[in-house]
């Protein structure tokens, strides 16, 4: 009976340890699954930014030209309406002066 209960025990340890190794195996897969993971959504998320800052940076440079599009109509439209009332006037910058 000391002998059956002897094998047993070291069948079962022989079983835990098994037990154990699989679950260390299976511990270190799933560990390096979820970095795998982790990585590829990191690379996704960069990817993404990337993406969406050239959008915001395209809409911003789109929203600049036509400011300055609409500013130059914006002084042209004012310079027009100073030369209908007459009261556009161009001046000398090098001291010329029309007398």
């Amino acid at each position: 009976m000391t002998r059956e209960f002897k094998e047993i025990t070291q069948a079962l340890e022989r079983k835990a340890v098994q037990l154990d190794d699989q679950m260390n195996r299976n511990h270190r897969d799933l560990r390096q699954s979820a970095l795998d993971q982790t990585k590829q959504l990191m690379e996704e998320i960069q990817a993404k930014h990337n993406s969406v800052s050239q959008s915001l940076d395209r809409a911003v440079q789109e929203l600049m030209v036509d400011k300055m599009e609409r500013s130059g109509l914006a002084d042209l439209f004012t310079e027009m309406a100073l030369r209908l009332n007459n009261q556009f006037q161009i001046e000398n910058v090098e001291g010329n002066q029309d007398e």
